[in-house]
């Protein structure tokens, strides 16, 4: 996030919007952030995935209960029924996250939507 603003920060639309006279304040919230956010957005839902799969290990080092633990259990167990439900379980949490994040990202990115209005 910080180089994606540092690098709007640069733009000439922002040099323009400070001899305007806007306040910094106005400045980073109605320009800054709208044009610095849309990159960020689809990176948000791959750290969801990997959060979502790094669960399991945490529960299974803590003994936490949960869907990782019992997943492990189950690999212990060799009860494969249960394997294809967890792993079926986690991978459409994890297509749910990034399937979220990209359409958030084309919700969110002004470029996205104008090409989205152009195709129809």
């Amino acid at each position: 996030m910080r180089t994606s603003v540092a690098e709007v920060m640069t733009q000439n639309y922002i040099r323009a919007a400070r001899i305007k006279g806007l306040t910094q304040t106005e400045i980073v919230t109605q320009h800054v952030l709208r044009n610095a956010i849309p990159p960020m957005v689809p990176k948000f839902g791959v750290q969801l995935s990997s959060m979502l799969t790094l669960a399991i290990i945490t529960e299974s080092i803590f003994n936490w209960p949960g869907i990782g633990r019992w997943l492990l259990d189950a690999l212990s167990n060799q009860d494969y029924v249960a394997i294809q439900a967890g792993v079926l379980v986690v991978a459409t949490l994890v297509l749910i996250a990034n399937i979220l994040s990209d359409l958030l990202g084309a919700i969110v990115n002004p470029l996205v939507r104008k090409e989205w209005y152009a195709n129809q």
